[in-house]
């Protein structure tokens, strides 16, 4: 019987290696890779977060008027009262009022127009009774995805009588 060469059995232990690193490689891509997007996803909310809360603070400062929050933000496409849900009667009688605001934003989160938005801010308010309220939400348009929404109401400051 001929004993086996060296020359196999190191190149037996050489594909052996290879393989192990080949596969080490491979999963450490796909973690790279989802570290990246994760971290793409981060930084979406982060943007997200910061533009809702300038609006939710706008919408706090004019006492939920959704014409002077309108005119603070003249970049928006905005629909008055007058416009939409004129008339719709709430479940308790009174008169149901809206406005509606869409604000568009590019890849670096700055304002554009709706033909090259990736990101797109909608602020609902609506004004039952005493309260007023907003819904402030951000959404991805290309993944059709809500990146974070926000529910605001205000009591608006009433004049003292004399």
């Amino acid at each position: 019987m001929k004993p086996k060469s060296r020359t196999t059995l190191f190149l037996t232990e050489l594909i052996i290696v290879i393989c192990f690193f080949s596969i080490t490689a491979a999963i450490c891509t796909q973690i790279f890779a989802k570290a990246r997007l994760v971290s793409i996803h981060t930084s979406d909310m982060n943007q997200a977060i910061l533009h809702v809360e300038s609006v939710a603070e706008a919408f706090r400062s004019v006492d939920g008027d959704f014409e002077a929050l309108s005119l603070l933000f003249p970049e928006a496409d905005a629909a008055g009262k007058d416009e939409l849900k004129q008339g719709i009667r709430s479940t308790n009688g009174e008169n149901f009022e809206s406005g509606y605001m869409e604000f568009f934003y590019d890849a670096d989160w700055k304002s554009c127009d709706k033909s090259t938005a990736i990101y797109q801010l909608i602020v609902n308010t609506t004004d039952e009774g005493n309260i007023r309220t907003a819904q402030i939400s951000v959404t991805k348009l290309l993944a059709d995805e809500v990146l974070y929404t926000l529910d605001v109401q205000k009591h608006p400051r009433k004049e003292a009588e004399l």
